[in-house]
């Protein structure tokens, strides 16, 4: 199996690296990491492809300027620096997803199910529809870098309010999420066995301990990072 993760983040960020990216390479070692960032640091994975984006640009900007020099058709698993791993995730599921996404039977999955809008595909048992509001969200998904290319053309004044615009306006009809029966997590969303993240890891400014004490400590623990 072979996966390319793209990530966004921001060096304002970069304390959520350790983690991220040693979750990474011990989960998908030698698989290719496509960074779109601010700066280079020697602190990001030496093997990752850097993609520096301009941070004058707003939000939506920095992501179509970066995936602009990526292939339209490489399919690639996106998400945020604060979700992270935290254990080994269903290789297989990821597998069939994104062969899914590559044969354009699906334009988006969403590796983690949010809310109560449970209607079954049929191109997969453990994929749904996503509901017309929820047809993108910024959560680990896969996509094909033209669907972040189209999606990102959105507007917004900030990435709360794209993100609103996006479940709003977009229309995606092959936009599916994941769901394999897990447990729900707090109010708002449910575990992922296909991709077990944190969902998030930081809020506002801080480590996100009180939904996630448990993986999130012995994550801080585990690269020896500030709990604060």
């Amino acid at each position: 199996m072979m996966i390319t993760h793209l990530v966004y983040t921001h060096s304002d960020y970069s304390r959520a690296w350790p983690l991220l990216f040693g979750q990474l390479h011990k989960y998908f070692a030698n698989q290719p990491i496509v960074v779109m960032v601010d700066q280079q640091s020697d602190l990001l994975p030496p093997q990752a492809q850097l993609l520096i984006y301009d941070q004058a640009q707003p939000y939506q900007q920095r992501i179509r300027s970066c995936v602009e020099k990526l292939d339209p058709n490489l399919v690639v698993l996106f998400l945020h620096e604060d979700m992270i791993l935290y254990q080994q995730p269903d290789y297989n599921l990821l597998q069939q997803f994104s062969n899914l996404v590559a044969t354009d039977q699906a334009q988006v999955i969403k590796l983690l199910r949010a809310g109560d809008y449970k209607l079954p595909s049929m191109i997969h048992p453990q994929l749904y529809y996503n509901s017309n509001n929820m047809n993108y969200c910024i959560q680990p998904s896969l996509n094909k870098v033209s669907n972040l290319d189209r999606v990102y053309q959105i507007e917004g004044d900030s990435i709360w309010q794209f993100e609103k615009n996006a479940m709003n306006q977009m229309t995606i009809p092959d936009s599916y999420y994941y769901y394999g029966d897990e447990p729900i997590k707090w109010l708002s969303h449910y575990d992922s066995n296909a991709y077990p993240f944190i969902a998030t890891a930081i809020v506002k400014g801080e480590w996100n301990v009180k939904e996630y004490h448990v993986e999130l400590n012995a994550l801080l623990d585990e690269y020896k990072v500030n709990h604060i």
